[in-house]
């Protein structure tokens, strides 16, 4: 039954969906402001560093200025003292007026041993300073800081060595730090007006100018990162994103979600047929009826010709039902364009948007397998295969790496005469200790659209070591179904790699199986095709699917490898027994030698020699040929 969304709940999705954009935007625009403000802000405090380093230094300048003035007038009262007065008087008399001065804090005479010998104070008079006594000694001078016991800020202070009568002293002098602390003060709030007062002027005048124009800049980048070009649906990177907020939302509220993948049906043919323009103008028009469906539903471009709908608070059942107008309307709209389409609904006990994605493709291998134009909703009781995220990307792996290994496993022809071997089946093995078995991979392979892609790698791998075969054997090589219509596989391209590894086309049996999604006419025309250019064919797998015996009567084989299970189930008698013999007598009357898959015992190799029909029923003779374990395990040579 399908669940009913109230008007309120649907406007309710679309608010969000405008918060959330409305959101992005507003985060970019903060970005940009604070990138702006800091950028004053950087520029304001390097402007800062640089004034007040430019002060201190004018500051310790004018300083020295004073210095060498003051070393200079104490020479002078030295050298031309009031007559009848002692010399010293008259330098102390200096240092008293520079003790005067305003900023003065302390002036001291410090002979060579570094001992005070005048002051401004003179209780300093007697006080040892060692390291004046040695400025004095030699003559230099001193420019630097000090801070006091008990004073919270530094000082200034200057030390000048002065020749007095040829007695070598030092002039110290203390000035406070007040003046210069106070400019920077003064430095430090103007730079903090003119950071306020430039974000003041410059946020709106940056916007007037540019900014604008860079938000709609960015807009458009955001909208290009986030959308299909061609039909403006949101691509795969959304479609993630939309999916994990849908599911973190559907976890919390404890509502229903459900996901459907649409792929449309055989649109190669339409791109090779009509030209890749009209290929374009029904993607578009797909996109077009599915945003015809309900406001709340959001629908994706994932692939080339693959979509997906995310339907948020929808059961299975609603889904389905949802999907299958959207399938009768496209096939209405599109004159005739169908499409497979594939429903998972989000588990409850485990809402996990990876697994319900895998669950929608499942369904949607499963709808192709089925015969493509439907609505298959997965279940577990369909057993539908769930492949992990680690799997499919050890796929991408191995077809990015080097090949894959190659085993061989013979097939003996069960002559009467004596056995021999009739060839060798390849069979490319990713790695052991991975997370794929071969079945596995081209499982995966097919459902992602890169079988042909597998297929080649296996391909190039085997005809590596076809060297390694013995002259008079025949090399089964297996071909995926997607892959007839390819270019490695078209023409004589398949010729030349054949014939560059050591064999002509006559020793190559190329296998095609029956378990496939792929359409009959396609695969019969590209196997006709490779038979016209010298290979053999086989039917593999037959038994285990539908399409055996139609592909049987509509392509000419020269084997038909019969399936394991039927081989097992047969000696039991009843229906497989029957299926072995009708496809025994099947291919005796098209003239296609008979392969028996998966023989494991003297008893199954027996049975296949001689198969044993119920009495009163036709007596005809066994399979020409057998593989499987009891014969010869895959391996070298």
């Amino acid at each position: 039954m399908t669940r009913v969304v109230s008007p309120s709940r649907t406007s309710d999705t679309g608010r969000r969906r405008l918060e959330a954009l409305s959101a992005t935007r507003s985060a970019f625009v903060l970005r940009l402001s604070l990138t702006l403000v800091l950028t004053l802000a950087c520029l304001s405090a390097a402007g800062y560093l640089a004034l007040s380093a430019e002060f201190t230094s004018s500051f310790k300048d004018a300083g020295a200025i004073d210095q060498l003035a003051d070393v200079q007038s104490l020479q002078l009262a030295y050298q031309d003292p009031e007559p009848g007065q002692d010399p010293l008087e008259e330098v102390r008399e200096v240092m008293r007026y520079v003790a005067s001065r305003p900023q003065v804090i302390e002036v001291a005479l410090v002979d060579a041993r570094g001992i005070v010998i005048a002051a401004g104070d003179p209780e300093q008079v007697g006080d040892r300073e060692p390291a004046n006594g040695a400025i004095a000694r030699s003559g230099g001078t001193y420019v630097g800081t000090e801070r006091e016991a008990g004073e919270r800020q530094d000082n200034f202070e200057y030390v000048s060595g002065v020749g007095l009568g040829g007695t070598p002293y030092a002039l110290e002098v203390d000035e406070d730090g007040a003046a210069l602390r106070k400019q920077l003060a003064d430095l430090r709030l103007h730079a903090l007006l003119l950071i306020l007062g430039g974000l003041v002027l410059a946020v709106p005048l940056f916007f007037l100018l540019g900014g604008r124009r860079l938000a709609r800049l960015h807009a458009r980048a955001l909208n290009r990162a986030t959308r299909d070009a061609l039909t403006g649906l949101g691509n795969p990177t959304e479609f993630q994103d939309e999916l994990g907020r849908a599911t973190a939302l559907a976890a919390r509220d404890a509502d229903p979600l459900s996901v459907c993948v649409l792929d449309v049906d055989d649109f190669k043919l339409v791109n090779d047929r009509q030209g890749h323009r009209a290929g374009d103008r029904l993607l578009v028009g797909i996109a077009e009826v599915l945003r015809s469906g309900r406001p709340e539903d959001r629908a994706f471009r994932i692939g080339g010709d693959e979509f997906a709908l995310i339907m948020p608070r929808t059961t299975m059942a609603g889904a389905v039902e949802r999907v299958e107008r959207l399938r009768a309307e496209t096939y209405k709209r599109l004159g005739g364009l169908t499409l497979s389409c594939g429903v998972g609904e989000l588990d409850a006990a485990d809402p996990n948007a990876e697994t319900l994605v895998e669950e929608a493709d499942a369904a949607v291998y499963e709808a192709k397998r089925l015969g493509r134009d439907r609505v298959v909703s997965f279940s577990a009781q369909h057993h539908m295969r769930i492949f992990t995220g680690v799997q499919t990307r050890a796929l991408h792996a191995l077809l990015a790496g080097p090949p894959p290994s190659v085993a061989f496993q013979p097939i003996w022809e069960l002559a009467a005469g004596g056995d021999r071997i009739l060839g060798f089946e390849a069979l490319a093995r990713p790695d052991a200790d991975g997370p794929l078995t071969p079945g596995d991979a081209f499982e995966i392979a097919e459902r992602i659209g890169r079988s042909h892609q597998l297929d080649a790698l296996c391909r190039r791998a085997t005809l590596a070591r076809a060297h390694e075969l013995p002259d008079d054997a025949l090399l089964f090589l297996n071909v995926a179904p997607q892959s007839l219509d390819q270019e490695e596989l078209a023409g004589d391209a398949l010729v030349r790699a054949v014939r560059a590894a050591g064999l002509e086309p006559e020793r190559v049996v190329l296998e095609v199986t029956e378990r496939s999604s792929a359409r009959l006419d396609r695969i019969v025309l590209g196997a006709t095709r490779l038979r016209a250019l010298g290979f053999k064919l086989a039917l593999d797998d037959v038994g285990a699917g539908n399409a055996g015996l139609e592909m049987l009567r509509t392509m000419s084989v020269d084997f038909v490898k019969i399936d394991r299970a039927v081989i097992a189930e047969s000696s039991a008698g009843g229906a497989a027994r029957a299926v072995l013999l009708a496809v025994i007598a099947y291919a005796a009357e098209a003239g296609a030698y008979v392969i028996a898959e998966g023989i494991e015992t003297e008893d199954m190799l027996e049975h296949v020699r001689h198969p044993t029909p119920r009495p009163g029923r036709w007596h005809g003779k066994g399979v020409q040929g057998a593989q499987g374990y009891l014969l010869g395990r895959p391996g070298p040579v």
